[in-house]
């Protein structure tokens, strides 16, 4: 496709034309990228995100909505999705300080032998009390800070899956302590 408006393209978009759609990767790619690094400060999220973006932009065919400036929607919504992300990661981190507290009390271990203790008593009740596929989607969420997506994938289930073993775990474990 030769040099092309920002309106034109939009209008090949809208027609399905898959090389308007290369050409809107190939054009706003480095713009998008830029973007999502200065937000998320981490090069690898920023480009998965992008990647994200631009195959939901084409099969969920996002680009049948723009009613203004192309670039502008595209900047917009990346700028969405990466404050979504922040608030994701966010989110993850404060249950999982969380999990920790409600785990090990709200008193910190004095010593390192009674921190081993309350780590081999979350242990033994996280192989105790959840089935196998529940505590690897524990384990990849809460040790290995993997999102709902990432674990879905690596497990083979939906994401729904794998927020529904999240909160059973959570609540089997909080049941658990809380009568200790």
């Amino acid at each position: 496709m030769p040099s092309v408006t920002d309106s034109v393209l939009l209008q090949h978009l809208k027609a399905g034309d898959s090389q308007a759609f290369e050409t809107c990767f190939k054009l706003y790619r480095k713009d998008l990228m830029t973007t999502a690094l200065a937000i998320l400060q981490n090069e690898a999220d920023a480009k998965d995100l992008v990647q994200e973006f631009f195959i939901d932009f084409w099969e969920k065919q996002l680009y049948k909505h723009i009613d203004s400036s192309l670039k502008g929607f595209l900047i917009l919504a990346i700028k969405n999705r990466c404050i979504n992300q922040l608030s994701k990661n966010d989110t993850r981190r404060r249950r999982l300080e969380q999990l920790f507290q409600q785990t090990q009390g709200a008193v910190l271990p004095d010593n390192r032998l009674e921190q081993q203790e309350q780590q081999q008593a979350l242990s033994s009740a996280l192989q105790q009390l959840l089935p196998a596929q529940t505590l690897k989607v524990v384990q990849l969420a809460y040790l290995d800070g993997k999102n709902r997506k990432e674990i879905a994938i690596a497990t083979g289930t939906s994401p729904n899956t794998i927020r529904n073993q999240l909160v059973s775990a959570l609540k089997l474990l909080r049941k658990n302590f809380k009568r200790q």
